[in-house]
């Protein structure tokens, strides 16, 4: 089980190392192992072997959903062998080695967490396909009593149900669905150890640091609006749709 967020938090320092050593990891990786990555960093003269600031980040070119979407699993950096999970919703295939799986439950522990719910808590799981199941692995390893269903469960007494018009937690699908960031009343706060943001033209830009199977590097995510300070969470920044 996990605990209070903000007993994960780094201090600023803290999280610039990480994210510039995860960064620098993240680029070679994805540039020695994905033909994709290869082709465009090559194009466009870049090295990540001498990535050295976050502010270089900037001159890599973006992923779109095109290039996402082309074939299925093209921007796998791992052996076959090494993935644990596949999704297909229909629009986006993503590959997970059993570290994502495991980060990804965790980061959605860490959203129901911000969301008021603590271990001991039943908890209905009113999703389907993958969302349900990465929500309820990520309720359970938080401590929570879970039923999938969408139904009407008078009999289970739940303290929660997440799912429309309930519990929501931000979902971006091409970075695995929910779990990105917990969602408040001051927006979502971002998970930067796991997930850096920049603002382009307005645009939610984002490339995973944490991420084996599958690394997007500066992914347009459609979604429009600011990055801020954080509040509940000082160590990470709020993201304020437009």
């Amino acid at each position: 089980m996990i605990g209070d967020p903000v007993e994960l938090s780094m201090t600023p320092e803290q999280l610039a190392h990480h994210t510039l050593s995860r960064l620098q990891w993240t680029l070679v990786r994805a540039y020695e192992e994905v033909h994709h990555y290869r082709q465009v960093f090559d194009a466009a003269g870049l090295d990540p072997h001498q990535f050295e600031s976050v502010d270089e980040l900037s001159s890599y070119p973006f992923l779109t959903d095109a290039e996402l979407t082309d074939v299925p699993l093209s921007l796998v950096a791992v052996p076959t062998t090494a993935i644990l999970r596949v999704i297909d919703d229909g629009a986006y295939t993503t590959g997970l080695t059993y570290q994502d799986v495991h980060n990804h439950a965790d980061l959605v522990a860490r959203s129901l967490f911000a969301a008021g719910i603590r271990s001991g808590h039943r908890v209905i799981v009113a999703l389907s396909g993958e969302d349900a199941t990465v929500v309820q692995e990520g309720a359970e390893s938080l401590g929570c009593t879970v039923l999938r269903t969408h139904r009407e469960a008078p009999w289970f007494d739940a303290d929660f149900r997440i799912g429309p018009d309930d519990v929501e937690l931000t979902s971006v699908p091409a970075l695995g669905g929910p779990g990105i960031g917990a969602t408040t009343e001051g927006g979502i706060h971002v998970w930067e150890d796991h997930f850096h943001p920049e603002i382009v033209d307005g645009e939610l830009v984002v490339t995973t640091i944490m991420r084996q199977a599958m690394p997007l590097v500066r992914y347009r995510t459609g979604l429009f609006g600011t990055l801020e300070p954080g509040t509940t969470y000082p160590q990470f920044r709020r993201f304020l749709e437009h």
